[in-house]
Formats: C-alpha cells, sequence, structure tokens
C-alpha cells in the first residue's frame, strides 16, 4: 500500500489488515522536511513493524539524508522507467551497499526489455504491466489442449448434459487426470475418493467446474518467470473482482465477474486479440461486453482491477469512486485477493 509520509500519523494505520501489509512512502515528499523529522518518522515505522507492518520507501537516487531511515527499511523501490540503463546500474551498486539490506524493487516495469535490463542489474522483486504486455504474440507451450478446453467451456455454457461432456473428456487423459487429482484434493474434503469423470462433475456443478475448466487454460507446460507472474496476476484479477460483488454498483454477479477477471488477459494468453478470443468461446454478454469495453458497471469493475495493479494512488481512488466504492476498502480486498492468488496459483497443475 501506498501512502504519504503525513500518512503515519494516522491511527486507522495500527488497526489495518496487516498479512502480507507493505507501506511504500516516496522519499520525494520528503524534500520539504528538516532532518529533525526523521527520527520520528524513523520510530513510528519501527512501532508498525513491531505491530506486523512492514516498510519500504520509493527512491529516484540515493540521498544521504535520508541514511537512518532507509537503513530501517525492509524494502526500497526504484521505479525503472525515471532511469536509464547506467542510472539503474549506478543506484542499484548504491542502495546494495545499505547496511540494513533492505530487499530491492524494481517497479513500474513497461516491457521484457525493462524487466531483462533490471534482472542483470540484480533486483530482488519486479513489478509492472511487462508480464502482460502484448509485444510477443507467439502462444505459450501447454501440454493442455486449450481447443478442447475452450470447446468443453462452451459446452457447458450452452447447458449440455453432463454425460456428454464426460464423453468428450473420454479421450483427453491430462484434463482426465487434472480433474480427478482436484475433486479427490483435500481441499475438496470428499470422504470416498472419485474415479468417475461424471460423477466428478456432477460433484463440481456447473459453475465449478467452469471455473475450474477456465484456469486450465492457463496451464504450461514449462512454466518460467513470465508465466508464472502471468498466472498469479490473472488468478488475483479474477479473486480481486470476485470479492467486489453486491459492493457499491458492481454488480452482484460473482461467477460473471471472476470470468471476466479471467480472461481479461486470455488475449495475452493465446497469443490473440480479444475479439478473435471471443468468436471461440461463449461467454455471458455482460462479460463480453466488459472485456471488449463496452461502457457498464461490470466494464468499471475491470478497469478498476486493472488501475489497482498499475495506477497511482489518485488513479485507483478516481477508478473506485467510479464503481462507488471506498479506495481504502478497495486496497484491503486487493491484498486479500493477492494472498489468495498465491495460494491458488497450482490449482490447474
Amino acid at each position: 500500500m501506498r501512502i504519504s509520509p503525513d500518512a503515519l500519523t494516522n491511527p486507522l494505520l495500527d488497526a489495518f489488515f496487516k498479512t502480507n501489509m507493505v507501506i511504500l512512502l516516496d522519499s520525494r515528499g520528503l524534500h520539504d522536511l528538516h532532518g529533525t523529522n526523521l527520527p520520528a518518522v524513523r520510530e513510528k515505522l519501527l512501532r508498525l513493524r513491531d505491530n506486523g507492518i512492514r516498510h519500504g520507501w520509493t527512491v529516484d537516487k540515493v540521498r544521504p539524508d535520508l541514511a537512518d531511515v532507509l537503513v530501517a527499511a525492509d524494502f526500497i523501490e526504484v521505479e525503472a522507467p525515471a532511469a536509464d540503463v547506467t542510472q539503474m546500474k549506478m543506484i542499484y551498486r548504491e542502495l546494495r551497499s545499505i547496511k540494513g539490506q533492505p530487499k530491492l524493487i524494481a517497479s513500474r516495469l513497461q516491457t521484457a526489455a525493462d524487466f531483462n535490463q533490471c534482472f542483470q542489474c540484480g533486483f530482488d522483486y519486479f513489478a509492472g504491466p511487462f508480464a502482460a504486455n502484448r509485444e510477443d504474440w507467439r502462444p505459450a507451450k501447454s501440454e493442455i489442449n486449450r481447443s478442447l478446453v475452450v470447446e468443453v467451456l462452451n459446452m457447458v455454457r450452452a447447458g449440455a448434459k453432463f454425460s456428454a461432456v464426460s464423453e468428450r473428456l473420454r479421450t483427453e487423459p491430462i484434463v482426465t487426470f487434472k480433474l480427478l487429482r482436484y475433486i479427490n484434493s483435500p481441499g475438496i474434503g470428499l470422504q470416498q475418493k472419485i474415479t468417475d469423470v461424471s460423477q466428478a462433475l456432477v460433484i463440481l456443478g456447473t459453475e465449478a467446474f467452469h471455473r475450474w475448466m477456465t484456469l486450465l487454460l492457463f496451464d504450461f507446460k514449462k512454466s518460467g518467470f513470465r508465466e508464472s507472474v502471468l498466472k498469479e496476476q490473472v488468478l488475483a484479477r479474477a479473486r480481486f473482482m470476485e470479492m467486489l460483488a453486491g459492493q457499491g454498483r458492481v454488480p452482484a454477479a460473482a461467477d460473471h465477474l471472476f470470468i471476466a477477471g479471467l480472461f481479461s488477459l486470455m488475449d495475452v494468453m493465446m497469443g490473440q486479440s480479444i475479439a478473435d478470443v471471443l468468436k471461440q468461446v461463449s461467454l455471458p454478454a455482460p462479460v463480453a461486453d466488459a472485456l471488449q469495453g463496452k461502457p457498464g458497471a461490470m466494464r468499471d469493475a475491470l478497469m478498476l482491477s486493472i488501475t489497482v495493479e498499475t495506477g497511482t494512488p489518485d488513479a485507483m481512488a478516481a477508478a473506485a469512486a467510479q464503481c462507488g466504492l471506498d479506495a481504502r476498502v478497495v486496497t484491503k480486498i486487493s491484498i486479500e485477493a493477492l494472498a489468495w492468488a498465491q495460494q491458488m496459483s497450482g490449482l490447474a497443475e
């Protein structure tokens, strides 16, 4: 969560959701403060850490006057587009020399080239829309027959009987294996082992099966860094939209919101335009409309989910207001959605 240094005095911080919480402060906002204020800032940050909240700073250069607070930081973020290769290497070397050894984040990476540059420099973490960048339209390799998955999704949406779906899956051992492994996993909690696809479909039900099949579209034969980030990003986006259901002006259709979030990056996944993707799969009309950019409450929710990932705090607040939501509530939901995505990213493996 990004906050200004002035917000450290807000008493609500102590009561905020703390699991996996990191607050990032912009050091550029301290240019008007005198050095005597920094000990108080550090003391407040250390107290928050004792209460379970880690912190970091966003910097554009190394500033000796901030040495005390940077030493105590857990993370230091550098916005990559603000610096060229030489500057990034210099900033990296200087930050690595900080005694406290905070983890270094390269953020707002726009392209794969930006990521490669910062990866070669040695940064620990990377953030930005680079994972979903459309500069590489080669379809990802997968052991899953995506054409079959799309076909089955269409069958389910058209109301096909489970017996027909089961028959279509009968000749696809990989999908069948994954389905039976999932239905018999501890998370489902069945008392008796299921060995028949038809039984598995009946137990899951139409909506849960449709969701599980959609997740298979994100199955990779060899998952690299980009694929892992993309998979986690789309799961977090889908869960975030689902959790918004019925709040503010967001529609109460949780399943539709979840599917909209998943399919919002399907063009990147399949190496096709979103229009071509939608020609191949039957989706509910509100979902298809939102994915194609048609105005509406579901489109607003989708834009909010995208803004949460890459936008500024002001942009996020504006997108939240468009959905009739409070930015603080949105931030809390986004953190919970990301935590869920991290736990569930192996669901379809």
